[in-house]
């Protein structure tokens, strides 16, 4: 199996248009080898020099900062060896009872009446297809995808934090899935560990693309 983009090489740069400040557009991505077997896939983008980011003297980050986390993405009938994710994201979508637009903060998620997962679920149906899956939520207390973001080791407060950063998209061929299989019973946003913990024992697969960025 291998991820593949057509905005940067595997270890190059992420063009300026990705970064959380400069656009927050999503990368596009081809996902090609797909092994038999699969049912679903999940991808998990994050970024392991947070840790050794310095603010005020401190390290703040114990653990990778967490860009985005799709989970529950199902191969199409027609294609069952290769899955596209297309650039960008619709900004907004009319549902039946009121509008939910990305990025959706995890404040506005709890806000969401009924089943908030499965509404949810409904919302991202609409603006993507039933092809596509679900969003966890990431470090930014968001429902969507969170661009590179490194802080400027130029800036006094971030003196000695690494400028480059370099981060990890990595994808996993699932036996398995459903959006219930990530839940419990308290309807609670579904984060990266919820998936990894998940995702034990049913990996297929695995493969991963990296790029960098800078401040």
């Amino acid at each position: 199996m291998e991820i593949t983009s057509s905005a940067f090489a595997d270890g190059a740069e992420i063009p300026r248009k990705y970064g959380y400040y400069n656009g927050n557009e999503s990368p596009p991505f081809r996902i090609t080898e797909i092994p038999e077997g699969t049912k679903t896939l999940a991808l998990i983008m994050d970024d392991p020099d947070a840790m050794n980011v310095v603010a005020d003297g401190k390290k703040p980050y114990s653990k990778p900062y967490v860009h985005w986390v799709v989970y529950n993405l199902t191969t199409a009938p027609w294609s069952k060896t290769r899955y596209k994710i297309p650039e960008s994201i619709p900004e907004s979508i009319q549902l039946q009872n009121g509008s939910l637009s990305l990025p959706l903060s995890v404040d506005e998620w709890k806000k969401i009446k009924g089943k908030k997962t499965q509404r949810f679920h409904e919302f991202i149906k609409d603006a993507y297809g039933s092809v596509f899956g679900m969003f966890g939520a990431n470090d930014f207390d968001e429902f969507a995808y969170g661009g590179p973001a490194p802080p400027n080791p130029h800036e006094p407060r971030f003196a000695g934090s690494p400028e480059r950063h370099t981060y990890v998209f990595k994808v996993y061929a699932l036996d398995v899935g459903g959006i219930d299989f990530y839940l419990d019973e308290t309807d609670t946003p579904v984060t990266k560990e919820d998936v990894e913990k998940a995702m034990e024992g049913h990996i297929i697969e695995q493969t991963q693309l990296t790029g960098t960025y800078a401040p």
